[in-house]
């Protein structure tokens, strides 16, 4: 029994100079934020119905995460806002027989964002995050890139999270 507890503060010892930590790993701007309000997305482009989209999948990644709760406007610590600030389309790959027709596309967003403080007002957290998506032509192209999308969207919610999750 003895030489079972040895072993286990031993390598609790060796474990603690790892950078192993027990509990969450918020970074100390946030250390006091338990739950955050999700605002309405800011949208400074030309595809409409963008900035729900974003806001939902932005709440699907908080509850995915589970270091923050989500709050409303009665128990939040914090808002997160959130601004669209570009979407591009690239060709990838074009056509065989007719290059200049594309087969493949890249579809980019931009996303800035910052957590507010709901007491002060004063910004907590910043930051600017980009996700990319592929998606094929078909034969309306309206319909593929709007399918792209929330792909895209997701990618990008699951990034800011991500950031104020782990950032120190």
């Amino acid at each position: 029994m003895r030489s079972l507890f040895s072993i286990a503060l031993i390598s609790l010892l060796f474990l603690t100079g790892c950078g192993y930590r027990l509990g969450g790993s918020k970074p100390s701007t946030l250390s006091h934020v338990s739950h955050i309000q999700v605002m309405p997305a800011e949208n400074m482009t030309q595809y409409p119905r963008l900035s729900a989209q974003l806001a939902n999948h932005l709440t699907d990644a908080l509850i995915q995460d589970g270091l923050y709760k989500v709050g409303t406007e009665n128990n939040a610590d914090a808002y997160l806002q959130t601004t669209i600030s570009s979407v591009g389309i690239n060709q990838i790959r074009g056509s065989r027989t007719t290059p200049l027709f594309p087969e493949e596309l890249l579809l980019r967003i931009q996303v800035q964002w910052q957590v507010v403080d709901m007491e002060t007002g004063q910004s907590l957290q910043t930051g600017k995050e980009i996700a990319r998506t592929r998606f094929f032509m078909s034969d309306n192209f309206q319909n593929a890139q709007n399918n792209a999308f929330p792909d895209a969207l997701s990618r990008v919610s699951r990034q800011i999270v991500s950031s104020l999750s782990n950032s120190l």
